[in-house]
């Protein structure tokens, strides 16, 4: 743990909205938001849907999405929040 290192997250996230921690990730990413989290979709590169998650019934602001079934490759993730933004973010899977 560094010092202020925590203060950097909340700012960032504040300003982002969204983050994934790792990216790139291996098995698994922590997508954290500033308001809770009601589904992610995680899209190829040619823009299909290829996995999705449902947080509807149990919505908070940190979630972790197992990436297991992934080959390696660059995605993107839209993360819809309660808020009634939806969010898009690259995530690099090794």
């Amino acid at each position: 743990f560094e010092p202020g290192s925590m203060l950097s997250d909340t700012q960032d996230l504040a300003r982002e909205k969204v983050l994934l921690q790792p990216n790139p990730a291996t098995d698994k990413v922590l997508v954290r938001a500033v308001a809770p989290i009601l589904s992610a979709n995680l899209h190829n590169a040619m823009g299909q849907a290829i996995q999705s998650w449902d947080f509807k019934a149990a919505p908070v602001s940190e979630q972790w999405l197992s990436l297991n079934e992934m080959a390696a490759g660059t995605y993107v993730l839209s993360v819809k929040l309660a808020e009634g933004g939806v969010f898009w973010r690259r995530l690099v899977v090794l």
